[in-house]
């Protein structure tokens, strides 16, 4: 997409300042946000000696030994998996006190605060991990069933993860399931109204105390609350929260920046945990009725070449909007952050004009990231990618859906059943087809015509009617003849199911009944089950 989101730094600099006047135009009730915070850091010294700040991170130091531990024991992670985790770790703890930093005290409190609750996070989730997936085979492999919503912050993914996360055959993270420190699966039926959500529901709402209006101004930016659908955002801050670089030094801002993009650091264990936490979770969801994962994450677009190897058959949607609608919208939401962890100082446009040009960098290097991997997968039309505008969504939302079901086939999963027609001499031999497979969730199942082939085939003699095998179905399909008589080996027949007492009484008049072995082809509804199966036409002696 050579995206428009590519934004040119001449251009982004030339409008800088009327795009950040026009967002601090609309900063007056932020600032009664830092006012509390404001009266909390009068309260509180920050650490400034060697041996205070020592004392400060010597716990979360401790306490990321045993992560260390806790993960490779239960992912398996390998001494260049440790190195990336303690390089990044370090920088963010050394980050938060090194000189030149912009935290204010009550920030700095509530970085170690989030550090810590992180950490203790990732030992729980290990060692569930480690309990209900003991072995690397107990991790489920996920294919062409997972969607990723890329794109910069403010470009409309929020809103289109929102969209698909309605499909009743979509599962998506919620809040609740990120940020509670009890990582055990739960029914999807339950995920409202497990007490987990109402836990972590009186965690937001202490929000409140700090600041009133702090979860109203939250609110017009990305709505929050226990049981909201939510990107993959509380997951990966358990690692690093890449925000909090904005009030860091500028040395490590800049080892941050080359940690994410060096290629002799080993980022691929932050997918593998990914990959386990979609696998703990999936435990909970039955196999009957299997589900969509649609996962969303801006900073997504820092680790888009190991979501691909982790992910190899997802579908990468990328959403994208003009930069100046983007611009001061994110400066924006980056400064109700900032009220709560940046020490605003004298002069509070100083670290104004830091956001602005934060956000600048952040959006530059995100667009020129998303740009190479678009390309490299051939284009906006290629390699399992959908790019859409944030115009053309809020114009027609269910249109711009359908886009990616389209593109993917979500309406149906896919399976290949081997077919022996004895009836057809020209036929060599056996034949491998494709068969679409509805999915739990589609209603809309009928074949107004089943010859042809773009229409999903409701049953095992619509499959052979599509694909030319000599299977009469005299009778439709009416359960009145036996002309469409198909043999499947015993063990697939019980996997498909036995004949019920009228299709026994026709299956009498069939030419070839073997026991056991026979249906009628139109009472076997192609499901997932019959993938890589082997079916025969028996010879029709007339």
């Amino acid at each position: 997409m050579k995206l428009a989101l590519k934004i040119s730094g001449a251009v982004a600099l030339t409008g800088v300042l009327c795009l950040v006047s026009s967002w601090r135009a609309s900063s007056a009730t932020k600032v009664k946000l830092r006012g509390v915070v404001h009266l909390l850091n009068a309260l509180k010294r920050k650490p400034e000696t060697e041996s205070e700040i020592e004392a400060v991170i010597k716990p979360a130091i401790e306490l990321f030994e045993k992560v260390l531990a806790a993960e490779r024991a239960a992912f398996s992670d390998d001494a260049a998996a440790d190195s990336a985790k303690k390089s990044l770790f370090m920088m963010q703890l050394r980050g938060v006190f090194e000189k030149g930093n912009s935290f204010s005290a009550f920030g700095q409190i509530s970085v170690m605060k989030d550090l810590m609750k992180g950490l203790n996070r990732r030992i729980a989730f290990a060692s569930s991990c480690s309990v209900a997936l003991p072995t690397p085979s107990s991790l489920k492999s996920y294919g062409s069933n997972v969607v990723i919503i890329g794109g910069l912050p403010r470009t409309g993914s929020t809103m289109l993860h929102r969209l698909l996360a309605a499909d009743p055959a979509t599962r998506t993270p919620l809040w609740w399931e990120q940020m509670h420190d009890d990582p055990s699966p739960c029914p999807p039926g339950e995920l409202r109204s497990d007490r987990r959500a109402a836990e972590v529901q009186k965690d937001i709402d202490k929000i409140g105390i700090v600041s009133p209006n702090a979860v109203e101004e939250l609110n017009k930016f990305h709505k929050i609350g226990a049981t909201e659908v939510e990107e993959c955002a509380p997951f990966i801050r358990r690692y690093f929260n890449d925000m909090d670089s904005l009030y860091m030094s500028p040395a490590c801002t800049a080892s941050r920046s080359a940690w994410c993009t060096s290629p002799s650091v080993d980022r691929s264990f932050l997918v593998r945990h990914l990959q386990a936490w979609l696998s703990l979770q999936s435990l909970a969801i039955p196999p009957s009725s299997p589900k969509r994962w649609v996962l969303k994450a801006p900073i997504f677009t820092v680790f888009l070449p190991e979501l691909a190897a982790g992910f190899p058959d997802a579908a990468f949607v990328f959403t994208s909007r003009d930069p100046k609608n983007v611009i001061p919208s994110t400066c924006g939401l980056v400064e109700v952050a900032a009220a709560f962890k940046a020490d605003w100082g004298a002069d509070p446009s100083v670290l104004m004009s830091r956001i602005g040009e934060y956000v600048l960098g952040r959006m530059e290097h995100f667009a020129s990231l998303q740009s190479e991997f678009v390309e490299s997968r051939g284009g906006r039309e290629g390699g399992n990618v959908t790019c859409l505008r944030y115009q053309d969504v809020m114009e027609d939302k269910i249109g711009e859906v359908a886009k990616i079901y389209e593109a993917r086939s979500f309406s149906h999963d896919t399976i290949k059943i081997t077919i022996i027609d004895h009836n057809d001499p020209s036929s060599p031999g056996p034949v491998t087809v494709t068969a679409k497979v509805p999915l739990p969730s589609d209603e809309s199942q009928d074949v107004t015509d089943p010859f042809d082939p773009s229409h999903v085939p409701l049953n095992m003699m619509t499959l052979c009617q599509q694909n030319s095998m000599e299977i009469e179905g005299a009778c439709g399909g009416e359960l009145a003849c036996s002309t469409c008589h198909v043999l499947f080996s015993e063990g697939d027949l019980e996997r498909v199911g036995t004949p019920g007492e009228e299709e026994e009484d026709m299956l009498d008049l069939a030419y070839g009944l073997e026991e056991g072995r026979s249906r009628l082809g139109c009472q076997v509804r192609i499901g997932k089950e019959m993938d890589g199966m082997t079916v025969e036409i028996p010879e029709d002696p007339y």
